[in-house]
C-alpha cells in the first residue's frame, strides 16, 4: 500500500488525522505528518515529490527518536536530575516511566543500563549523599536531615544511613568536623 493509499483510506474513513506525540522531538515528527496531510490534500504541483521528501524526513525523525546512544543518555541525565532534586519526596518507577516517555519495564532496563544501579539503590544513594552533605555543612537536627532526605522513619533512617557510611549520623557528622 503506497502513501497516497495511506491517506486516501484515512481522509475517507476520519475526514482528518490526528497525531498525538509528547516532547520536542515527538512534536516534530508530528508537524512533519501535518505538513504531509496538508500537500496531498491541496495537491499542488509536485505534491508527491514534496510528500517524498517529508517521508524521508519523518523516517529520520523516528530514527532518531528511537536511538539510545543520543536521547536515551541525555533522557536518563535528566531523570537523575529530577531524583536528586525531589529525593526528599515520594518517587515511583511509574512516575518515572512516564517522564521518560518509556514502559515500566523498558525505563527500569535502561536506568540499570545508565547509572549500574536499579532505582531503589540509586535513590537511596541519593538520600544517604543529601543526608552526609548536610550533616557536614548544617546544624540541623538529624531528624530534620532525615526528612530531608526522604526519610519518614528515623529508626529506619538510622539503619540504612549505617549501613550505608558504617557509621551513625552522630557518628558521622563528629568526624567530618
Amino acid at each position: 500500500m503506497s502513501i497516497f493509499e495511506i491517506f486516501d483510506t484515512l481522509r475517507k474513513k476520519y475526514k482528518c488525522v490526528c497525531v498525538r506525540a509528547y516532547g520536542g522531538d515527538k512534536l516534530e515528527v508530528c508537524r512533519i505528518f501535518e505538513k504531509m496531510w496538508e500537500e496531498y490534500f491541496s495537491h499542488r504541483k509536485f505534491y508527491a515529490e514534496i510528500i517524498s521528501g517529508y517521508i524521508s524526513e519523518l523516517l529520520v525523525n523516528i530514527l532518531r527518536l528511537n536511538d539510545d546512544t543520543d536521547t536515551g543518555n541525555n533522557e536518563m541525565q535528566k531523570i537523575c536530575e529530577y531524583i536528586r532534586r525531589s529525593c526528599s519526596k515520594t518517587i515511583t518507577v511509574s512516575e518515572l516511566a512516564k517522564m521518560s516517555s518509556r514502559s515500566y519495564t523498558d525505563f527500569r532496563r535502561k536506568f540499570r543500563e545508565y547509572t549500574g544501579m536499579n532505582i531503589s539503590e540509586y535513590l537511596q544513594t541519593v538520600r544517604m549523599e543529601e543526608a552526609c552533605r548536610e550533616l557536614v555543612t548544617t546544624d540541623s537536627k538529624i531528624s530534620c536531615i532525615a526528612q530531608n532526605a526522604g526519610y519518614n522513619d528515623i529508626k529506619y533512617f538510622y539503619e540504612v544511613f549505617r549501613r550505608f557510611t558504617g557509621k551513625t549520623p552522630g557518628e558521622f557528622r563528629k568526624t567530618a568536623e
